[in-house]
Protein backbone atom coordinates (compact mmCIF):
# COMPACT_ATOMS: atom_id res chain seq x y z
CA UNK A 1 0.00 0.00 0.00
CA UNK A 2 1.42 3.74 -0.74
CA UNK A 3 2.46 5.35 1.90
CA UNK A 4 1.14 8.81 1.62
CA UNK A 5 1.90 10.42 5.00
CA UNK A 6 5.63 9.85 4.59
CA UNK A 7 5.63 11.61 1.26
CA UNK A 8 3.66 14.06 2.74
CA UNK A 9 6.08 14.46 5.37
CA UNK A 10 9.24 14.43 2.88
CA UNK A 11 7.63 17.13 1.08
CA UNK A 12 7.00 19.32 4.63
CA UNK A 13 10.56 18.64 4.67
CA UNK A 14 11.25 19.79 1.27
CA UNK A 15 9.06 22.75 1.78
CA UNK A 16 11.39 23.72 4.99
CA UNK A 17 14.42 23.35 3.06
CA UNK A 18 13.18 25.70 0.81
CA UNK A 19 12.46 28.07 3.06
CA UNK A 20 15.92 27.78 4.96
CA UNK A 21 17.06 28.39 1.24
CA UNK A 22 15.23 31.50 0.86
CA UNK A 23 16.18 33.04 4.37
CA UNK A 24 19.58 32.62 3.47
CA UNK A 25 19.28 34.26 -0.09
CA UNK A 26 17.34 36.63 1.77
CA UNK A 27 20.58 38.05 3.66
CA UNK A 28 23.09 37.62 0.86
CA UNK A 29 20.06 40.06 -1.28
CA UNK A 30 20.51 42.74 1.50
CA UNK A 31 24.57 42.68 1.72
CA UNK A 32 24.99 41.95 -1.98
CA UNK A 33 26.41 45.70 -3.31
CA UNK A 34 27.08 44.06 -7.24
CA UNK A 35 23.46 44.65 -8.83
CA UNK A 36 24.11 41.58 -10.87
CA UNK A 37 25.17 39.36 -8.43
CA UNK A 38 21.88 40.93 -6.96
CA UNK A 39 19.89 40.38 -9.78
CA UNK A 40 21.03 36.34 -9.88
CA UNK A 41 20.04 36.31 -6.04
CA UNK A 42 16.96 37.60 -7.08
CA UNK A 43 16.49 34.87 -9.44
CA UNK A 44 17.23 32.04 -7.26
CA UNK A 45 14.69 33.33 -4.53
CA UNK A 46 12.05 33.78 -6.96
CA UNK A 47 12.89 30.27 -7.95
CA UNK A 48 12.61 28.78 -4.36
CA UNK A 49 9.28 30.29 -4.11
CA UNK A 50 8.03 28.72 -7.38
CA UNK A 51 9.28 25.47 -5.91
CA UNK A 52 7.41 25.85 -2.72
CA UNK A 53 3.92 26.66 -4.39
CA UNK A 54 4.68 23.45 -6.81
CA UNK A 55 5.36 20.85 -3.61
CA UNK A 56 2.22 22.42 -2.15
CA UNK A 57 -0.12 21.81 -5.36
CA UNK A 58 1.49 17.91 -4.83
CA UNK A 59 0.83 18.09 -1.47
CA UNK A 60 -2.99 19.62 -1.85
CA UNK A 61 -3.09 16.48 -4.83
CA UNK A 62 -2.28 14.07 -2.30
CA UNK A 63 -4.27 15.05 0.37
CA UNK A 64 -7.53 15.44 -2.06
CA UNK A 65 -6.84 12.01 -3.26
CA UNK A 66 -6.64 10.15 0.51
CA UNK A 67 -9.19 12.54 2.09
CA UNK A 68 -6.66 13.93 4.18
CA UNK A 69 -9.27 17.27 5.34
CA UNK A 70 -6.81 18.10 7.96
CA UNK A 71 -4.14 19.06 5.38
CA UNK A 72 -6.46 21.05 2.73
CA UNK A 73 -7.98 23.08 5.72
CA UNK A 74 -4.39 24.17 6.25
CA UNK A 75 -3.31 24.91 2.59
CA UNK A 76 -6.70 26.38 2.47
CA UNK A 77 -5.33 28.70 5.26
CA UNK A 78 -2.03 29.49 3.36
CA UNK A 79 -3.96 30.25 -0.03
CA UNK A 80 -7.10 32.00 1.07
CA UNK A 81 -6.11 35.23 -0.33
CA UNK A 82 -5.54 33.94 -3.34
CA UNK A 83 -7.44 34.36 -6.57
CA UNK A 84 -9.35 31.32 -7.88
CA UNK A 85 -12.10 29.51 -7.43
CA UNK A 86 -10.87 25.86 -5.49
CA UNK A 87 -8.11 25.10 -3.67
CA UNK A 88 -5.87 23.63 -6.68
CA UNK A 89 -7.15 26.19 -8.61
CA UNK A 90 -5.53 28.93 -6.45
CA UNK A 91 -2.57 27.05 -6.24
CA UNK A 92 -2.16 26.89 -9.85
CA UNK A 93 -2.57 30.35 -10.83
CA UNK A 94 -0.19 31.31 -7.63
CA UNK A 95 2.17 29.02 -9.66
CA UNK A 96 1.42 30.75 -13.19
CA UNK A 97 2.30 34.14 -11.33
CA UNK A 98 5.52 32.95 -10.08
CA UNK A 99 6.71 31.08 -13.09
CA UNK A 100 6.19 34.99 -15.04
CA UNK A 101 8.02 36.42 -12.14
CA UNK A 102 10.69 34.04 -11.96
CA UNK A 103 10.72 34.33 -16.06
CA UNK A 104 11.50 38.19 -16.10
CA UNK A 105 13.83 37.84 -13.18
CA UNK A 106 15.88 34.96 -15.48
CA UNK A 107 15.50 37.44 -18.47
CA UNK A 108 16.88 40.21 -16.22
CA UNK A 109 20.06 38.07 -15.58
CA UNK A 110 20.84 37.48 -19.04
CA UNK A 111 23.29 39.83 -20.49
CA UNK A 112 22.58 38.95 -24.08
CA UNK A 113 18.94 39.57 -23.40
CA UNK A 114 17.34 42.63 -24.45
CA UNK A 115 14.49 43.96 -22.12
CA UNK A 116 11.97 46.52 -23.81
CA UNK A 117 11.19 49.65 -21.43
CA UNK A 118 7.59 47.73 -20.05
CA UNK A 119 9.82 44.55 -18.92
CA UNK A 120 12.74 47.41 -17.41
CA UNK A 121 10.54 48.78 -15.13
CA UNK A 122 8.36 45.27 -14.50
CA UNK A 123 11.76 44.29 -13.27
CA UNK A 124 12.60 47.16 -11.06
CA UNK A 125 8.92 46.46 -9.30
CA UNK A 126 10.05 42.59 -9.29
CA UNK A 127 12.98 43.81 -6.94
CA UNK A 128 11.70 45.80 -5.05
CA UNK A 129 9.05 43.26 -3.99
CA UNK A 130 11.93 41.00 -3.50
CA UNK A 131 14.04 43.10 -1.18
CA UNK A 132 11.11 43.50 0.96
CA UNK A 133 10.57 39.79 0.89
CA UNK A 134 14.02 39.35 1.66
CA UNK A 135 13.42 42.19 4.62
CA UNK A 136 10.73 40.33 6.15
CA UNK A 137 12.47 36.48 5.67
CA UNK A 138 15.81 38.59 7.48
CA UNK A 139 13.39 39.60 10.30
CA UNK A 140 11.09 36.28 10.97
CA UNK A 141 12.82 33.64 13.04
Amino acid sequence: MFDYQNVLNCIYQEILLTEDSKRNISRQILLEKDQSSKEVLIYYFLSCELDKHEMFQTVAYIASSYYENDVLNRLEQFYHLSPGGSLLERIEEEIRLSTGLVEIAKKGTDKNERLDFVERRYLQEVKRYVIAQARFYVTVK
